[in-house]
């Protein structure tokens, strides 16, 4: 019964059913709304939210980071079945600048450097390599069993069931990708990478925290942005948008646009 739900209650039931990215931010949200005396759900008001994105931007959080929150707890509400209009009235300024991280060459010396010092984490260097060779999600990397890899075809098709946008997909293999997969077919995992979506994250974020020790710009490097890195190469490689979106799994073209990062100095031989 989610008539005398709190919003803590609420989040509770929500980060039973999500990944662990989304747990952690609604742990967060949780934390604020316990200290607020638990507010119920159908108590809840814009002005709550409000006072939630002012004390958040207090603590000196990004705008962006706050957008995850709200859209965690908006999420919570949809899955109890409430109403979610109350977040159309309480805009973030700022929280829609773009994302423009790309792997560097520094990163990826200060990552291989790591991992040749330390025991090997399974399939990590594997994980990323394929990150950027295919574009894909965390959760869809982690999610690819090898029915799902056509070695012949060069192919490996994505059910909708594993898809963010929840549409079946079929990603063209590279040399590069062929490669990895036969490489990690001798390992008889069930699944491609061998890793839980939460354990490639936990995995990746050791890995980062070791390297920043050798290069500190690393740490700031997501998982995420090796599928900015890996679309903003099929654009340097001359890619149309619909070839783009058919690898990346984009629905909107927009959205597609605001991971491509092209660097000034690779435009240069379209210029003379």
């Amino acid at each position: 019964d989610f008539i005398m739900t709190t919003i803590p209650e609420l989040l509770d039931v929500f980060s039973q059913q999500t990944d662990y990215v989304k747990r952690i931010k609604a742990n967060v949200v949780k934390a604020y709304f316990v200290e607020q005396n638990a507010i119920k759900v159908t108590d809840f008001k814009a002005n709550h939210l409000r006072e939630f994105l002012v004390k958040r931007l207090s603590d000196g959080v990004k705008p962006a980071t706050v957008l995850k929150e709200f859209q965690v707890l908006k999420s919570s509400f949809k899955l109890g079945g409430f109403k979610t209009k109350v977040f159309k009235k309480v805009p973030i300024k700022g929280a829609d600048i773009k994302r423009d991280r790309r792997m560097t060459p520094e990163d990826r010396q200060a990552l291989m450097r790591t991992h040749a010092l330390r025991p090997r984490e399974s399939n990590i260097i594997e994980a990323v390599e394929l990150a950027i060779e295919t574009a894909m999600r965390r959760n869809e990397l982690c999610s690819i069993t090898w029915d799902m890899v056509d070695f012949d075809r060069r192919i490996i098709t994505l059910p909708a069931r594993i898809t963010k946008t929840k549409r079946g997909r079929e990603i063209p293999m590279s040399s590069k990708c062929i490669e990895i997969c036969r490489r990690l077919s001798k390992q008889k995992n069930r699944t491609v990478l061998g890793f839980t979506n939460n354990a490639l994250g936990l995995a990746w974020a050791r890995w980062k925290d070791q390297a920043s020790k050798i290069y500190p710009p690393v740490k700031s490097l997501r998982f995420h942005d090796l599928r900015h890195e890996a679309i903003s190469r099929l654009a340097e490689k001359s890619f149309t948008i619909p070839e783009m979106m058919c690898v990346s799994g984009h629905a909107d073209q927009r959205c597609l646009l605001r991971y491509v990062q092209l660097k000034s100095e690779d435009l240069l031989d379209k210029l003379q």
